[in-house]
């Protein structure tokens, strides 16, 4: 028979059997952790029309554009792209 292992039981008595009939670790306290996360809720808008004049006008790269508006790089290629979709949709009468 093998010997008690301190924390196991090796036999579940009333409460304590959580089921399997197997060894069962008992847990005094919960095991909680509590994490604080900084959140920005609003984000500031990118000018659209700016962004555009500094890419297709002026003929910028993505880095100076980045490095200008102080946005990073994926941030102006998916503006760029939302400007684009933006001009395309738009109809004039």
């Amino acid at each position: 028979m093998l010997a008690p292992v301190k924390g196991y039981v090796n036999e579940p008595k009333g409460e304590l059997k959580i089921g399997g009939g197997g060894p069962n670790l008992l847990e005094p306290e919960p095991i909680t952790s509590k994490v604080e996360i900084a959140v920005s809720w609003k984000k500031e808008q990118v000018d659209l029309a700016r962004l555009a004049h500094l890419r297709w006008i002026d003929k910028w790269s993505y880095e100076q554009i980045a490095v200008e508006l102080g946005i990073g790089r994926t941030k102006v290629i998916a503006e760029l792209r939302k400007a684009r979709s933006v001009a395309q949709n738009r109809t004039f009468k």
